[in-house]
């Protein structure tokens, strides 16, 4: 399977529908944060992508046809450069709903599920727990403190490093190659982009704020 399609949207920008309607579109599963939690085994990878802005991006997304989400949308540059036949999606919407999705949820210093999540991992054996709390750690470490420097509550900073992202992509990724993207365009612009045929179907709008915790949960209760 050769990675070809890459979303460059931050979390709470419509990732998870976009993931979804990727498979439904490709038939190949799609990278998403919450793979992370559900395979840890590859964090060390990640680790090293935080480290020196590379990697083994061949392993890490072994078995998927598409990325999206954190942490991969920071790595845009690096995986244009490894991939120049690749194509990007940016999932955007407007930065006031964005910043109150996301200070709800990935922002949020005392997220709802951190004591559900806790009693999961107390139920598995010892390298389990251990290797998804640090993978849960490592994904608020790299989107609050590194990516969002520390000021993830700061209204106003947070905004204008969203902002700041969005303008890079759009500076960095050839216009031929970027999609530009919102949840309500719908199937159309993205089939056509992607030289696909419209499915039969409702778009997919998955992983709404209310529903996170949830989401979060029965990820990982995977195995």
């Amino acid at each position: 399977m050769t990675l070809k399609l890459f979303g460059t949207g931050l979390s709470r920008t419509g990732t998870m529908s976009l993931k979804d309607a990727l498979e439904i579109l490709t038939g190949e599963p799609c990278y998403h944060m919450y793979e992370l939690f559900l395979h840890p085994e590859r964090l060390h990878l990640w680790e090293e992508a935080e480290e020196k802005q590379h990697t083994d991006w061949d392993s890490l997304f072994s078995g998927y046809g598409s990325a999206v989400d954190l942490p991969t949308a920071k790595y845009y540059a690096q995986l244009l450069e490894q991939y120049p036949d690749a194509k990007f999606v940016h999932t955007e919407r407007d930065s006031e709903s964005w910043y109150e999705s996301a200070v709800g949820t990935i922002f949020s210093p005392t997220s709802p599920i951190i004591d559900e999540l806790k009693v999961i991992f107390e139920s598995m054996d010892k390298s389990t727990n251990w290797s998804r709390l640090r993978a849960i750690r490592f994904s608020r470490l790299s989107v609050r403190d590194e990516l969002f420097r520390g000021q993830a509550m700061d209204k106003t900073s947070a905004i204008d490093i969203y902002n700041e992202h969005n303008k890079n992509v759009k500076a960095v990724i050839p216009s031929d190659k970027l999609l530009v993207f919102r949840l309500e365009d719908g199937w159309e612009p993205l089939c056509d982009f992607l030289n696909l045929e419209v499915p039969h179907r409702s778009f997919p709008h998955n992983n709404k704020r209310d529903s996170f915790a949830e989401s979060m949960i029965r990820m990982c209760h995977m195995t």
